[in-house]
This record gives structure tokens, sequence and C-alpha cells, in this order.
């Protein structure tokens, strides 16, 4: 149905109809030279369903393209839901990338965020709170000597905007107007 809407069919209809209505819509759109993508966040969430439903939508076509591409979002547990033989069909046709931690760049990416909505981070962050931000996406070592490093790096976007949050909200809760280093450490 959001889809429909999106193209402005204007449909009553549920089910069969309603899907014939969207793909001829998608169809319609695409030979007028438009590209469309179906953008999922947090697809871990979807049921088994939905995905082979995902799967019916990809496969609508105008001669030999695709009218739609589909992007989902998710956590790793998103992974363990496609590896399902169930669910083969929609994985072979898909294409996974994974996202790699920050790393060395998980300073660079909070000054950036402050910066797209127009923000200087060092009015509100030292540089040695930034980096106690990176210091606590990363993991333990619980047994043994060796550790795999990918397994201690967590500094994801998700993870570190988690962090910031955190760090700002108790700020403006107990009105501190500057956070350091010390301050970073106790949240």
């Amino acid at each position: 149905m959001a889809i429909g809407r999106e193209l402005g069919i204007q449909c009553s209809a549920r089910g069969e109809k309603l899907d014939n209505e969207v793909k001829r819509g998608l169809i319609e759109s695409c030979n007028s030279g438009n590209k469309h993508i179906l953008i999922i966040d947090q697809a871990q969430d979807l049921t088994d369903d939905m995905i082979r439903h995902l799967k019916c939508i990809w496969e609508v076509e105008s001669g030999f393209q695709r009218v739609i591409g589909i992007a989902l979002f998710g956590q790793p547990e998103l992974d363990a839901q496609l590896d399902q033989p169930k669910l083969r069909e929609f994985t072979w046709r898909s294409h996974r990338i994974y996202m790699q931690p920050l790393g060395t760049n998980a300073v660079d990416y909070i000054r950036h965020k402050f910066k797209c909505v127009g923000l200087d981070v060092s009015k509100y962050f030292s540089d040695d709170a930034l980096s106690a931000v990176k210091g606590k996406c990363i993991g333990k070592i619980e047994k043994g000597l060796s550790y795999d490093p990918e397994q201690l790096d967590k500094s994801y976007p998700m993870e570190m905007q988690v962090w910031m949050a955190k760090a700002m909200n108790l700020a403006a809760t107990i009105k501190v107007d500057f956070i350091d280093e010390k301050f970073m450490l106790r949240v």
C-alpha cells in the first residue's frame, strides 16, 4: 500500500487487485524514466512472509528491466534469517554488504555528524571526550590471550550515536555545558 501511495495510485482495493495496480503503476513509472528503490531499515524485524513478498515485488519487470530495487538494512540477526533454506530464493538474488566498524575514523565520524547539522563539535566535546566515546565501543577480552580485533571493535555508527546521545542527555539533565573525558568515562 505504501508503494501505491508513493506512486499516486488511488485504489481502495485489497489483495491481488491492489498488487496488480501497484505492479502496473511501477511499470508505467519505470517506462516514464523513473527509478525506484524501496529502503527498509531494521529489516531483521521482517517476517519470512514479508521477505517472500519483497521477492515478488523485486521480480516485477518492464521488458528485461527490473522496476524497483530493494535495500534492506539490518542487524546481524538479518543474516541468520536470510540463511534459512526457506528463504534461499530471495537470498540467491541478493547481494550482501557488511559494514565494518569505523575504527580509526570513529572520531571523524562524530565530527562529521555535528558538521552536517551546522554545529562545531569542539564547542560541546573535548578531543579526549571524543576518544573516550570511541573507547566505549571497544569490546572486552573474556578468556585467553588471543583475540579477534573484529569482535572487539564495535564502533559502528549506531553504537557511536547511542553513546553520544547518552552523554548529551546526561549533560543536559545535570546542566553541564561542555563534556570532557572525565565526564564521558562516567557515562
